[in-house]
């Protein structure tokens, strides 16, 4: 805001502040296209919806609208990493958010698999040969959107 401020009064424009974040604004789903990524993990089993930045601050507002929590990617760099992995969390997004501001990105693709993800999903011990060839179709179709 200072930058935007410095260069409003070089050429004599009044500076309007933003409103805050609401979950109801297409924001997080522009910032998830560019600077996000959607993937699972086996050995945990969940999905995770995540957006790194090397500003901690700019992600701070997403856990109290959205869900998640921020992890540091590494020490180094100093990045952040802004994490939605809970299923409940996941499903409500999915729901009431990015059906109403879509992702425009081949993420979305990712996105519309992560319910069916909680379907098929399965653990080490099972045998079941359909369950398995059904994982098996479910993970080519996903890798087939890398981000």
């Amino acid at each position: 805001m200072l930058q935007m401020n410095k260069l409003c009064l070089k050429y004599g424009i009044k500076l309007l502040y933003p409103k805050g974040l609401t979950f109801n604004n297409g924001w997080l789903s522009g910032f998830v296209d560019r600077d996000g990524s959607i993937h699972f993990s086996e050995q945990s089993g969940q999905v995770f919806i995540s957006i790194t930045q090397k500003n901690k601050y700019l992600l701070e507002p997403l856990i109290q609208l959205y869900g998640g929590r921020i992890d540091i990617c590494s020490f180094k760099t100093e990045a952040f990493k802004y994490i939605v992995y809970r299923k409940n969390e996941l499903f409500n997004l999915i729901d009431n958010y990015f059906s109403k501001y879509p992702l425009r990105t081949k993420k979305s693709s990712r996105l519309h698999l992560i319910k069916q993800f909680y379907s098929v999903r399965i653990s080490k011990n099972n045998k079941d040969i359909n369950k398995l060839n059904e994982w098996i179709l479910f993970k080519d179709k996903w890798e087939k959107y890398n981000d």
